[in-house]
């Protein structure tokens, strides 16, 4: 068993609230029904309700049914619904419940549950004596009727050091929904207990801290001896506390788990405290380790004079050699002065810094070399050159400038310098180090225009763009276009992540859901579905998806993009209509491009060619379709007459797969570009064989009665 935030319980329908059998006892019945969800939410009640209590199903619906109690009945309540299991299917009880006009009306409830329909089934009838206050407890029996007042007693003094505990107490149920949750807990979460009942406390903990949490709560539960855990808690104000929780299980009779009990303790003081002890420990570690180095220094120097001075100039030669090979091959710039401010060390990267001469040079002949300037280009005063500062004794970090060396390039530094002490406490000199960050600062200057160009690039997009964090919901980023397509503000998706699937159209919700798992379990997918934007209107889109990963391969964000497709999808409702069309007419419908070879036959020319369903059109030219007496004028003069008028129609002869000639009338229409590019043929062929037949049949009677009457004369 593990917790998780909480979600809303499947909304299913009971037998009773659906069955025609039952609608004429549900709605007539004087007793108070009703459908609850497995969390204790209302999902249905019955008419009886507003002539009792004044409610109205629409004011109820999605309510905690907890919501309506008396507050001093609430525990007791929520105490009883809480044994409901597998074991206890039905609760009887009685309770105060709030009237719509403020009074309280007194109820005896009888709740049942049906785990496998999700739902809780209640009935409730009145307290014909409104005096009579509801009783919680069964009757007294013989065992336990002188034990009564002193449970009471107990009972208000464990609610009365509740109350006054400093710290926060609560009690879960076996699954861990909050069940009772004292002032203190409330205070220190920043959250109220209504909020907070459930799992509503779940929002109290840090976004960042809430898996870890869940994940101990499980393996607490699983293991359920003592849980203890420190985390963070981010108050509704938008404060943040640090929170010891501590919990243990409690047992029924038979040594179930029937919930847990626990406490909050507020420490962020001590985590104060530790923060503050930590940066002290590691100033004194600096400190240590800049005392050892000094320490070092003036026992190296000891030793220096120990030995005889031959040895020691020769020591410090090759010491001198060793330094400076080791300072002309560090990247960074080192410079040391003496105690009169002379600069008696630089390396190689120092010289190519300032662009100084290898020889020593007095301060007042720096600037003949280099200028110095702050980072916002203004030139830098003598006194906060960080040489000049660490000579006078300051520890510099960090210090940005721009150094400007005559005719060459300038560069943006890094400067970190401290002054250099004796063992005796004498000033001997100052050093700095430089680090070169122009490239750096290049690099980053790139990337925030690249970043601009791209923000411009998805900000002008009509597609939808956006990004979140798959474990908390969290959007990242949206793209304006998100409030062209949804109709909504972009504040609305970042204050509510959830919001684009509960834009999605019903019918297509279950493939939606599949396509989000199938991104979680394969780390990519494409879904079209339609969405119902705050208008009322219905968009088709198309929303691609895929997770990214970090270098070990875990889950960083998941990035898609939402494309409206709605045009396309009704030009291609609109093609088939047509293509209905085309193919359900007796004519003959071809389409071929501007070389003749033919790109469309509907069923009645794919029949008169011979070709079926499923043959490859694109492999016959319109020539083959043309007896060869036809051939001429077709091509000609037809087809050059439709390029020019955009259309010719007259009559014609199509060849016929069993190769017959077929008088036919045909029109022909030529197709261009916007850019005036012939692009395609198309045309409309008619059999007009019987119509001949007709006409031949009227021409030969004619004749025969022509030469009948010269007969006759």
């Amino acid at each position: 068993m593990s917790i998780k935030p909480p979600k809303q319980s499947p909304q299913k329908s009971s037998n009773l609230a659906n069955s025609a059998h039952y609608a004429g006892f549900f709605s007539r019945s004087e007793d108070l029904l009703c459908l609850l969800g497995l969390e204790g939410n209302f999902q249905q009640i019955n008419p009886a309700w507003e002539g009792t209590l004044g409610f109205t199903p629409e004011e109820l619906v999605n309510r905690p049914f907890i919501a309506g109690v008396h507050p001093e009945d609430q525990e007791q309540t929520v105490a009883k619904m809480a044994t409901l299991s597998g074991e206890i299917e039905r609760v009887t009880f009685q309770n105060r419940y709030q009237r719509k006009d403020g009074t309280y009306q007194g109820v005896e409830w009888e709740i049942s549950q049906s785990i496998p329909e999700g739902v809780m089934y209640g009935l409730g009838r009145k307290i014909l004596d409104p005096s009579d206050r509801p009783n919680l407890e069964p009757p007294p029996t013989p065992h336990n009727r002188h034990s009564i007042p002193s449970l009471e007693d107990r009972l208000r003094r464990y609610q009365a050091i509740a109350t006054l505990s400093p710290v926060g107490i609560f009690q879960t149920d076996a699954e861990g929904k909050a069940i009772y949750l004292n002032p203190k807990w409330c205070e220190i979460a920043g959250i109220s207990s209504q909020e907070a009942m459930g799992f509503g406390w779940t929002r109290a903990i840090h976004p960042e801290d809430s898996s870890d949490v869940f994940a101990q709560w499980s393996q607490f539960v699983q293991n359920p001896l003592e849980f203890r855990m420190e985390c963070r808690m981010l108050r509704q104000d938008g404060s943040i506390i640090w929170a010891l929780v501590q919990a243990v299980p409690q047992t029924g009779e038979n040594g179930e788990i029937t919930g847990f009990v626990g406490a909050l303790t507020d420490i962020s003081d001590r985590k104060q405290m530790e923060d503050a002890l930590k940066q002290a420990n590691e100033d004194l570690e600096t400190r240590v380790s800049d005392r050892t180095t000094e320490l070092q220094e003036a026992i190296g120097q000891l030793q220096a004079e120990i030995t005889s001075r031959t040895e020691a100039e020769a020591t410090l030669q090759k010491e001198r050699e060793f330094l400076n090979a080791m300072l002309n091959n560090l990247a960074d710039g080192i410079a040391s002065c003496d105690a009169n401010g002379v600069i008696t060390l630089f390396n190689r990267a120092t010289r190519e810094y300032c662009g100084l001469p290898e020889s020593p040079i007095p301060p007042e002949q720096w600037a003949e070399h280099y200028s110095i300037y702050r980072p916002d280009g203004t030139p830098m005063p003598v006194e906060e050159i960080p040489l000049f500062r660490a000579l006078g004794g300051e520890t510099i970090q960090n210090v940005e400038l721009i150094i400007a060396p005559k005719h060459q390039k300038q560069r943006t530094l890094l400067v970190s310098g401290q002054p250099i002490i004796d063992a005796a406490g004498n000033k001997l000199g100052a050093v700095i180090a430089m680090r070169d960050i122009t490239d750096r600062q290049d690099a980053e200057a790139a990337l925030q225009e690249s970043q601009s160009r791209l923000n411009s690039i998805l900000n002008s997009l009509d597609d939808v763009v956006w990004s979140m964090n798959p474990h908390t919901f969290e959007m990242l980023f949206l793209n304006p276009a998100t409030e062209t397509l949804y109709g909504r503000p972009v504040q609305d998706f970042y204050e509510n992540p959830l919001l684009w699937r509960e834009m999605v159209h019903p019918e297509d919700g279950d493939r939606v859901d599949r396509y989000s798992a199938e991104v979680m379990a394969t780390g990519s997918s494409e879904v079209e579905y339609r969405l119902i934007r705050s208008d009322g209107t219905i968009r088709t889109v198309q929303a691609r998806s895929r997770l990214i990963y970090d270098a070990q391969g875990q889950i960083l964000r998941m990035d898609g993009i939402v494309t409206d497709i709605s045009d396309r999808k009704e030009s291609e409702k609109e093609r088939e209509r047509l293509i209905s069309i085309l193919e359900a007419t007796p004519d003959f419908v071809g389409v071929s491009d501007a070389n003749g070879v033919v790109l469309y036959l509907n069923q009645t020319a794919r029949r008169v060619v011979g070709l079926a369903e499923n043959d490859d059109v694109t492999t016959q030219h319109i020539s083959g379709f043309v007896p060869e007496s036809w051939q001429s004028f077709i091509f000609n003069e037809a087809l050059p007459a439709a390029i020019q008028d955009g259309v010719w129609s007259g009559e014609t002869r199509f060849l016929a797969h069993d190769g017959r000639e077929i008088p036919v009338l045909q029109v022909i229409m030529s197709h261009r570009s916007e850019s005036g590019t012939l692009e395609y043929f198309s045309t409309i062929i008619r059999d007009i064989t019987d119509r001949k037949q007709a006409e031949e049949t009227l021409l030969r009677n004619a004749l025969q009665l022509a030469q009948a009457q010269q007969v006759a004369h």
